[in-house]
């Protein structure tokens, strides 16, 4: 059922659900055409995309830790009142370990009863566009100008493109958690042998001949003017600056790769002294998203990125009007990419 917003009023209520491979996320916000308002946010670990077997589905204790996230998002909408007048509008979104497993209509299915609203698995090109337009404004004021290159690390995937003068993307199957997966990493010290044998692998998750393509596809780069954005982005430049990078919002692809070298060494007790506050399970996987986050920016020559929090929830509370067009468009392997999970034709709860 998709809850519409009582016309009469002049502001929107509206909610992001981002079903990612390491955590499920959430943002709620009032929108009006001059300003949008956070009411509720909240991000659950979930590590879906470790819970991928060799047949490539999503395993049942994944799904029943996405499924507890889910509730906790519906708790924490209710206790806001959100859900009481069916005045709230949602969109649900999955990414990369959904759109590449084979029961991804058993997360469908999960959404649709705990959340009463349709599942839209995103294709790559569709979590990029709507990542950078989510991050766009705070980077131009980050860098001064308009980005030249965005970059988004997730769980499972890499999203590099731009979205001016017009929109250009690539997405690579190079994540934090896919990574730290298949680079055979452990939660804890990483040995010097395995750590240059991982560097070397890496270039392997973003092939020249596609980097190429992104090139070509995007003229000439500034290499002061990327924006990286995201949480991998956010946990990346903490662990700089516990390295000696200046505080900030800017980071430069050396101090990356230092601070990854640095943190590889530790134990998890270590790491958490390092960077207080930040949860175990993402503190696990950090060495290999800086990894993900670094090497594309040495392939194509990047010195300096501004970081953004900002991202995909933000960007589709942005272009809401757009959603419907752009997820029926541009899809790129999965036949379910930008269509709603299990066949369906909605794409979202509520239209202007």
């Amino acid at each position: 059922m998709h809850r519409r917003l009582d016309l009469r009023t002049s502001s929107k209520m509206r909610a992001v659900v981002d079903i990612g491979s390491n955590a499920v996320k959430f943002l709620a916000a009032e929108t009006s055409s001059q300003r949008s308002r956070v009411l509720d946010q909240g991000r659950f670990l979930t590590r879906l995309g470790a819970g991928i077997d060799s047949q490539g589905r999503l395993s049942a204790a994944a799904l029943r830790e996405t499924g507890n996230a889910l509730k906790r998002i519906r708790r924490s909408l209710e206790s806001r009142r959100m859900l009481a007048d069916g005045r709230l509008e949602m969109r649900v979104v999955a990414t990369s370990a959904v759109r590449e497993s084979s029961n991804s209509n058993d997360v469908a299915q999960l959404v649709e009863e705990i959340l009463d609203a349709p599942l839209t698995v995103l294709s790559g090109r569709q979590e990029a566009r709507f990542s950078m337009a989510g991050a766009e404004a705070s980077a131009r004021t980050l860098l001064g100008g308009e980005p030249s290159l965005f970059i988004e690390v997730g769980g499972g995937s890499t999203q590099l493109g731009r979205l001016h003068p017009r929109f250009s993307a690539e997405s690579f199957q190079a994540g934090a958690v896919r990574c730290h997966r298949e680079l055979g990493f452990a939660a804890g010290p990483i040995r010097d042998a395995q750590w240059e044998e991982a560097k070397k692998r890496m270039e392997a998750f973003f092939p020249q001949r596609r980097m190429d393509d992104l090139l070509g596809a995007l003229g000439r780069l500034d290499p002061k003017m990327a924006a990286a954005l995201g949480g991998v982005s956010v946990l990346s430049a903490q662990a700089a600056q516990s390295v000696g990078q200046p505080a900030g919002s800017l980071a430069d692809a050396a101090s990356l790769m230092r601070a990854a070298d640095s943190l590889r060494r530790l134990d998890m007790k270590q790491r958490r002294e390092r960077l207080p506050g930040v949860e175990t399970k993402r503190l696990d996987i950090l060495p290999a998203g800086i990894l993900c986050l670094a090497t594309p920016l040495s392939m194509l020559g990047i010195e300096r990125l501004a970081i953004t929090a900002q991202g995909l929830r933000h960007g589709i509370l942005r272009m809401w009007k757009e959603f419907d067009r752009l997820t029926a468009q541009e899809t790129d392997a999965s036949p379910l990419q930008g269509q709603p999970a299990g066949g369906g034709s909605g794409s979202g709860s509520g239209r202007d």
